[in-house]
């Protein structure tokens, strides 16, 4: 019956519960669907099946979630050379005695989106398992890649947890297709904010980047803003400029830098666009994360006897307003060139990922 209507799928999410080899052999009957999907453009699949579908004209999309240990994760991201289109791996990795092995690898894949879920409670298990992924893998087509993390609710990472090796993740980007890389977006992950300026010169064609403050780690600083704000001279050049196409750039953040400086750095970013020629104006969007309530009262300025309030929520809503302030004065808060908003910071470590519309 399924066969009999695949036909007409335009999406499918495909899950045999339980990660052994018979729930994987239970998906054989994804055989007599090749050729049998003209028009399904999106398809969600776990665990890995045995087999892959080729003859999918419309496909754009494969969604596949593993579950696990880092021995069999590791093994798993072999399946990343199958696939040429727009990939989204998740992987659900669980406590583990060794760290595993993955050989080498080139995938042709154009987009690879790459989730983590870490159930260990391990310490630097997350760092570990990406790092090593990212030192075997090479992505020779890829025009957009995604990293992000997620803990489950009270499994809080380790300070440095979510911290990538800047080497490891520079030589990536060099072996794969910095070239023609066109997003990269970084979501609960990160590169330390002193070696991430000297990653991101390897993307001259980048044009949307995403990045986020960590537990433990602010990214997202004064000192980096200022490193990747574009010098033009009063004679219309710019030499040397980092990430020369970039014309959208969103922030995760817990807002510990200057509003002054971000709205001088997308100055400088409209500067430098008009004069490559193009009529795009730069869009920077700030998504100001509001904290967990931490119980650190203080008593309210100017407020009734007695009353008191959350001190870093005060802080979030301090900076939240003061860069509003700043954008406003400047004309570009009403325009659309930056935009601020204040988001849940629990919603954003859960649901940011390309698969929150899947589960």
């Amino acid at each position: 019956m399924l066969v009999a209507s695949s036909r007409r799928w335009r999406t499918a999410n495909i899950v045999i519960f339980g990660a052994t080899p018979d729930a994987r052999l239970r998906l054989q009957w994804l055989a007599a669907l090749n050729g049998n999907l003209p028009v399904l453009e999106r398809i969600a699949m776990e665990p890995l099946p045995l087999v892959r579908l080729t003859k999918v004209p419309q496909l754009k999309s494969t969604y596949l979630r593993f579950n696990g240990r880092r021995s069999r994760l590791l093994r798993s991201l072999e399946s990343t050379a199958l696939y040429d289109q727009s990939l989204h791996l998740a992987l659900n990795l669980h406590p583990s005695p060794s760290s595993g092995f993955m050989p080498e690898l080139q995938s042709p894949a154009r987009e690879l989106h790459l989730t983590v879920w870490d159930w260990t409670r391990e310490e630097g298990a997350l760092k570990r398992i990406v790092d090593r992924a990212l030192a075997r893998l090479q992505l020779p087509n890829v025009q957009a890649l995604t990293l992000a993390s997620a803990q489950p609710s009270g499994n809080s990472p380790a300070e440095g947890d979510l911290l990538l090796a800047p080497i490891t993740f520079r030589e990536f980007l060099t072996r794969s297709n910095a070239s023609g890389l066109r997003r990269l977006t970084l979501i609960n992950f990160a590169i330390d904010p002193q070696a991430l300026p000297a990653c991101l010169a390897v993307l001259d064609a980048l044009e949307e980047l995403t990045l986020s403050d960590i537990p433990g780690t602010t990214v997202i600083t004064t000192t980096l803003i200022k490193r990747l704000t574009p010098h033009v001279g009063y004679s219309g050049t710019c030499a040397n400029a980092i990430l020369p196409k970039l014309h959208t750039l969103i922030l995760e953040t817990a807002q510990r830098f200057e509003p002054a400086a971000l709205c001088d750095f997308v100055n400088a970013r409209n500067k430098l666009l008009a004069l490559g020629g193009t009529r795009k104006r730069f869009h920077c969007i700030v998504n100001a994360h509001l904290p967990h309530p931490s119980l650190k009262l203080v008593p309210a300025p100017n407020g009734a006897a007695g009353s008191l309030f959350d001190a870093e929520m005060g802080l979030v809503l301090r900076s939240f307003g003061a860069l509003r302030a700043e954008a406003h004065r400047r004309g570009m808060l009403g325009t659309g060139i930056v935009e601020v908003k204040l988001v849940d910071g629990l919603r954003k470590r859960m649901g940011r990922s390309s698969w929150a519309a899947i589960w």
